[in-house]
């Protein structure tokens, strides 16, 4: 890559990666784990050399407390159920329940990871948005890992060094580092996290390549829209019950959404069996793919467990078969109907707010099977459920009155939703195709993976 480029690269790479939110960033580390364990059946000096590669810290970093992290642009084909003018009896929940002292669940038998993907411009893991934030919470009783993923537009209260914040989850990691997004959490969600594991995304096509690609299934139709918005593959896009995919062709795999009337659902079971298929080559690597996966990872990898708790973590895994639990996903906030978060403009920017007593209760739940949490129907928190669910202008009614002025704009705005809609129809392939603005978005997206390629390959 040219050098006067080298600033553009990380604008558009870092942009491409923040449309990506979280969907990577459970394969990078559950590959790190699973190819770790691995190694460690082979050598136990060899993979204790390697962890000499990972960043290794307190989490605690303040360099970037006073950056003014810019507006990021609502997803149009998303519209927030609410308009919030004035945030202050949400706020002042919200204060009051983070700073409440309410105990943090917590047992010996349980452990929590918080897992971070960061965008970080220059791959230090340090500064960026962890657009990504998963609870990795394992229970040697249940034997069962649930896997909790952490809305990034999350309408949070937060402490950054003394200095009071009500902003999206994401914004803590780059103001105060990953020990402080941890008691943002604990603080909200009332568990105890005991480790953080942050990961850089960049390391992900390579990653996928050191282990020889993966084995998973394709269907026809969703094969059929990547070859026709992706211009730059170098073959077809194979589809069928068992096709083997490579680090380029999974990143896009994993980030189509457009594709499906369900838009999350579909993804999320993409993401789900990308997952599983990397589980599978990992677990079957030569010596050679693992080293070579670790090489590839561990240096874009910052955390604040010691290498011995790690070998221990490793070890116990091996022997207790923590890869054969079952694996349980959930989202947090709740946003189905009737659940525990509900969209809404503030400020003209788009958020997530939540019930965070009522969503605390419910992870304490999922991860414990308990809880010590007692709702009460307080005046307070009454007003904070009446913000959520009853008070507010509907988002969608406030703009019902420029969509009837403006038919053409209607109508290329139902053009738009019936291309990205293909119905119950798996194999059912529309005939129309994206207007050119969205073309555009596409072949940037594609010149990005590129150059990402182009600048693995050369460090």
């Amino acid at each position: 890559m040219k050098k006067d480029r080298s600033g553009q690269y990380k604008d558009r790479s870092n942009s491409f990666f923040r449309r990506n939110n979280y969907r990577n960033l459970i394969i990078l580390l559950l590959v790190i784990l699973t190819v770790i364990t691995s190694a460690s059946i082979v050598s136990y000096n060899w993979v204790k050399n390697k962890l000499d590669k990972i960043n290794i810290d307190n989490g605690l970093d303040f360099s970037n407390e006073d950056e003014i992290l810019p507006t990021e642009e609502p997803d149009p084909d998303f519209e927030a159920m609410h308009d919030i003018s004035d945030a202050s009896s949400i706020t002042e929940f919200l204060k009051g329940w983070a700073t409440n002292g309410g105990e943090k669940m917590y047992s010996n038998k349980v452990v929590n990871f918080l897992l971070c993907g960061v965008d970080s411009e220059d791959g230090s893991i340090s500064g960026g948005r962890s657009d990504a934030m998963i609870l990795v919470s394992l229970n040697k009783n249940t034997k069962k890992i649930t896997m909790v993923s952490f809305f990034r537009d999350s309408y949070s209260y937060m402490d950054i060094n003394g200095k009071e914040r009500y902003y999206k989850l994401n914004g803590a990691y780059n103001w105060g580092g990953p020990a402080t997004l941890v008691k943002i959490l604990e603080d909200n969600y009332k568990v105890r996290i005991d480790y953080y594991i942050a990961v850089d995304f960049i390391t992900f096509p390579k990653l996928i390549d050191a282990l020889g690609g993966v084995e998973l299934e394709v269907k026809e139709y969703e094969a059929k829209y990547i070859d026709r918005t992706t211009h730059t593959m170098t073959r077809k896009f194979p589809y069928g019950d068992k096709v083997r995919i490579y680090g380029r062709e999974a990143l896009v795999y994993s980030r189509i959404r457009h594709c499906d009337s369900d838009s999350d659902i579909s993804r999320t079971r993409r993401q789900r069996n990308l997952i599983s298929a990397i589980i599978t080559s990992a677990k079957d690597a030569s010596f050679g793919q693992i080293s070579n996966a670790l090489d590839q990872t561990l240096g874009y990898v910052r955390t604040n467990m010691k290498k011995s708790e790690i070998l221990s973590f490793v070890t116990q895994a091996v022997a207790q078969k923590w890869m054969d639990y079952e694996i349980v996903y959930v989202t947090e906030p709740d946003v189905e109907t009737g659940g525990t978060g509900v969209s809404a403009m503030i400020n003209k920017e788009f958020f997530w707010v939540v019930d965070y007593s009522r969503a605390a209760q419910d992870l304490q739940i999922a991860l414990y099977g308990k809880t010590n949490i007692e709702l009460d129907n307080t005046s307070e928190r009454q007003r904070y459920i009446e913000s959520l669910f009853r008070t507010g202008t509907s988002s969608s009614s406030s703009r019902k009155k420029d969509k009837e002025e403006k038919s053409t704009t209607a109508e290329q705005e139902t053009t738009k939703r019936s291309f990205w809609s293909l119905g119950d129809s798996e194999s059912e392939e529309p005939e129309d195709r994206p207007n050119d603005s969205e073309e555009r978005e596409y072949e940037e997206d594609n010149n990005i993976i590129e150059e990402i390629e182009e600048t693995l390959d050369q460090g």
